[in-house]
């Protein structure tokens, strides 16, 4: 009988790797996963190419092979929503070099009384799929609110940049979906 891994699994591992990465460890290939059928939990499989960084570098990681490793494991709204989100991300922290045409539209309008140093605090993405998010009824501290590009999949109403991870409490009552975080 073959078992299929929910959601959350992918997601714990996904965190995983990022805790790796923290430490300088590198898993340094797709994700391989195995189920324990005596414990009932599922394990990273194979960590044979695994290494301490000598000397880590920014952008060194993991981060780069998930939306890969969503697309194999069927997963494909996952890895579109990281993707989106590095480029969302790339927005708030490039200003100079983003197009108006693109996702998100109200970047300089969000952040115009902002400062530099202070803009690139929001790197904590997350996304309400559900319905747009107005500052009128969802208040949530340090987080700026960015439209969407409702022609795209996964459908997202509003972007949400955090100068911080939003704890569970918060990311349940709004409804929201973490999008992207940056790797250590």
């Amino acid at each position: 009988m073959l078992i299929r891994p929910k959601l959350e699994v992918f997601l714990m591992i996904e965190q995983a790797l990022r805790a790796m990465n923290e430490a300088h460890w590198t898993y340094n290939d797709l994700p391989q996963l195995a189920y324990d059928p005596n414990a009932h939990e599922w394990f990273l499989l194979d960590c044979s190419n695994a290494h301490k960084a000598i000397k880590w570098h920014l952008g060194d990681g993991d981060w780069y092979r998930f939306p890969n490793w969503y697309k194999l494991m069927d997963l494909e709204h996952i890895a579109q929503l990281r993707e989106r989100g590095q480029h969302v991300h790339h927005a708030i922290m490039l200003p100079d070099f983003n197009d108006p045409l693109l996702e998100p539209y109200n970047v300089e309008d969000q952040f115009c009384p902002v400062s530099e140093d202070e803009r690139r605090k929001h790197v904590h993405l997350y996304v309400s799929t559900l319905r747009p998010l107005s500052q009128v009824w969802c208040r949530i501290e340090g987080t700026v609110f960015l439209n969407s590009d409702l022609s795209k999949k996964p459908r997202v109403h509003t972007w949400v940049a955090s100068n911080h991870p939003l704890d569970d409490e918060t990311i349940a009552r709004y409804e929201l979906t973490h999008a992207w975080s940056p790797w250590p």
